[in-house]
């Protein structure tokens, strides 16, 4: 493709400079077809100038790859907890090394076509244009217009200059032309930009909260295989990408389309003021700027891309021992973590040393043929000037064409770095913009009614990997408005059977039901509106203990969050604060105790009122008082309806109307408490290995 251009470029753009006629002002040639050669030889050396650095930047296949994509699977189980978790001291050694996965290596996707970044760019159409909105269309007109108007000011200007400077040659005075010359001057760099920026607010506006919003319906419509194994800083990363799409219309629309059309224009009036010889330097300093590009830029992005995963660790070095500082000083590594940081922030500076020295490389090489430029063309002027009697004013208008034609094009080359890389974070915003739930709504689903609560698993199959079954042929019913306990060592499955009835995943085989109502044929909303969870960890908001447990019925009363928090024993420890329910309890709810956190989450089940419960392990963080008050208020919340309980101590559920014992994700025994010990199968080992009072390490 590139051959093809170049072959073109010579047989098209050197034929027409020579033979052209070079004694302008006996040349006929019309004005129409020689602005439509410029505009095309132009257009030609645009295309070599995005085409040349991409297919220079070869990736190397050889280096290790040093990140991961951003939705790369993880290599343990979902399922397996105890497979994720982290040191408790917090090593910053791992979690900076393992940072790097947060960045894309951008030199693996320096060989892009241009058919792709075009589809790309196509792509962002329903971000960019407001095809319902005609106001915010009409915005885009005025935009156009004001673009178009520059343009020929771009060309008015300096001739008007050129009219000054020849009237002054012969001793007249130009008032008249001075007054035009500033007025056209005025209304080019204020009139017209003031009011495209005005033009532009409600379309910034416009594309900002399209992606915005956009974005968080994406992010929120997914399935929780997504959830459960993103990373939060690369998905943040991502959003932040948003402003990708700015710079892209940004350097598409307001920079490379109007540099093109003013090229083209600048180099009509020189080949009609001079002679071809103008065009033809114009056309070499354009062809070494591509070639001085080409040089630089793929070692700049190379050095350009080490900075920024130099700046990821950085980052990480910084906020994960502030995240987790009770960690850090209860270890006391505070000088552990400053040394780590340091190191960080040492490596960080010498990677972006790396990159400022090629950006200024380049800023050399791309400086050299705008002056040498700069200097044949003035030189050529003046030689007209004094040999052909070219008016003096030419000297100075060709000055200011030259300005207005070689600085474009020095921002083009300049900023073409940033344009590959925005394209580079649009292709990961667009990635996260195309990501397909696993977990969707049937055409002709119906809302789901609960009666009696029912709940059948029939010959469940489950992997969260698709290669490591976590439930096996899992077969069982829970009778409603009865408690149903799951015992099982870690590992068996039983958080998996609770994601499932939540659909929060999708079995790989079988079917779940409830009042036999298939639950993938329900609607999602209905079917998660008749479940209460609470979960072993509450997550709080960052807002007032009212309104985080106004969440489990957004219309409820004062009342009935103070009735809710009764039932939780919650009200009195409220009471006691100084801002009672209006207190902020923190990100995460770090203001409250392990106890009062469970007990909230207990409390929002408490409002919501649904007809089948999910206890994770309810009253784990609850002292022996508290928890003896919160068993009397479940009992009370249980009554009636089906209720589903994991829990760490064996005792909390022993009274459960049937226990389901899971081993390797298969159910290896039913029956209540009393029939299981008769048995003296894998539930007695259990409980005689795991007194009731004891908390060890089997879940139940």
């Amino acid at each position: 493709m590139i051959g093809f251009w170049l072959i073109y470029l010579a047989a098209d753009g050197v034929p027409l400079s020579l033979t052209v006629p070079f004694d302008l002002p006996r040349s006929t040639e019309p004005a129409l077809p020689t602005m439509f050669r410029a505009f095309r030889l132009v257009l030609v050396l645009l295309l070599l100038l995005f085409r040349f650095p991409t297919y220079a930047a070869v990736p190397n296949t050889k280096a290790p790859s040093t990140t991961r994509p951003l939705f790369a699977e993880r290599e343990d189980s979902i399922g397996n907890k105890g497979s994720t978790d982290t040191a408790a001291d917090g090593s910053c050694a791992a979690r900076v090394k393992s940072s790097g996965g947060a960045q894309v290596d951008e030199d693996k996707k320096d060989n892009m076509d241009l058919g792709k970044v075009f589809r790309d760019i196509k792509a962002l159409k329903p971000f960019i244009w407001p095809s319902k909105q005609p106001q915010l269309q009409l915005c885009y007109a005025a935009i156009a217009c004001c673009l178009f108007l520059e343009r020929i000011f771009n060309i008015l200007i300096p001739l008007q200059m050129g009219s000054i400077i020849d009237n002054l040659g012969q001793r007249i005075l130009p008032w008249r032309e001075i007054v035009i010359y500033r007025a056209l001057s005025w209304f080019r760099s204020y009139g017209l930009t003031t009011l495209r920026s005005w033009a532009r607010i409600p379309l910034d506006n416009y594309v900002y909260k399209k992606v915005q919003t956009e974005l968080f319906n994406q992010i929120m419509g997914l399935s929780g295989d997504f959830h459960d194994s993103k990373s939060s800083a690369e998905l943040s990363q991502t959003i932040w990408y948003q402003r990708s799409i700015k710079n892209i219309v940004d350097q598409l629309c307001l920079e490379a389309i109007p540099t093109l059309v003013d090229v083209a224009m600048g180099i009509s009036v020189l080949y009609y003021r001079f002679d071809a010889y103008v065009t033809l330097i114009v056309l070499a300093v354009a062809f070494m700027l591509i070639w001085t590009t080409t040089i630089t830029v793929s070692q700049q992005k190379h050095a350009q891309s080490q900075s920024i995963d130099g700046s990821i660790k950085e980052h990480t070095a910084f906020l994960e021992p502030i995240q987790h500082w009770h960690t850090v000083v209860s270890f006391c590594r505070e000088a552990y973590e400053k040394q780590q940081y340091h190191s960080a922030v040492a490596n960080h500076l010498t990677t972006h040393r790396s990159f400022l020295h090629w950006t200024n490389i380049k800023d050399i090489l791309q400086s050299l043929p705008e002056q040498l430029g700069w200097i044949a063309v003035t030189c050529w002027v003046a030689y007209c000037i004094a040999i052909e009697s070219k008016p003096v004013g030419s000297f100075v208008m060709s000055s200011i064409y030259w300005t207005q034609l070689s600085s474009p094009l020095h921002r083009i080359a300049s900023g073409f770095g940033s344009f590959i890389r925005d394209i580079v974070r649009i292709r990961k915003l667009l990635q996260l913009l195309q990501q397909k739930p696993t977990v969707v709504e049937c055409p002709d689903a119906e809302p789901m009614a609960v009666e009696q609560g029912k709940i059948e698993f029939s010959c469940v199959d489950f992997s969260y990997d698709g290669k490591r079954d976590i439930l096996k042929d899992t077969n069982f019913e829970a009778r409603g408005g009865e408690t149903t306990a799951l015992v099982g060592q870690t590992g068996a499955g039983k958080s998996s059977i609770v994601r499932l009835l939540q659909r929060l995943y999708n079995p790989s085989k079988g079917h779940i039901s409830i009042d036999r109502q298939d639950i993938s044929k329900v609607t999602i909303d209905s079917l998660r509106s008749t479940i209460g969870i609470v979960p072993q960890d509450v997550n709080l908001f960052h807002a007032t203990i009212m309104e985080n447990v106004r969440y489990g019925k957004l219309d409820a009363s004062n009342k009935e969050v103070e009735e809710a928090c009764k039932a939780a024993a919650l009200h009195d420890s409220i009471m006691r604060l100084t801002d009672k329910y209006d207190t902020i309890v923190g990100e995460r709810g770090v203001k409250l105790s392990g106890g009062e956190k469970q007990r909230v989450g207990i409390a929002r089940v408490f409002l919501k009122n649904p007809p089948i419960l999910i206890l994770d392990e309810a009253t784990s963080s609850l002292d022996n008082e508290t928890e003896a008050k919160v068993q009397t208020s479940l009992k009370k919340l249980t009554e009636g309806r089906t209720t589903i309980v994991i829990a760490h101590r064996l005792s909390t559920i022993a009274k459960a109307h049937q226990i389901l014992v899971l081993k390797e994700g298969r159910v290896v025994e039913k029956g209540n408490h009393c029939q299981l010990m008769e048995k003296k199968g894998y539930y007695y080992n259990l409980w005689t290995q795991a007194p009731p009072l004891v908390a060890n390490d089997i879940a139940v």
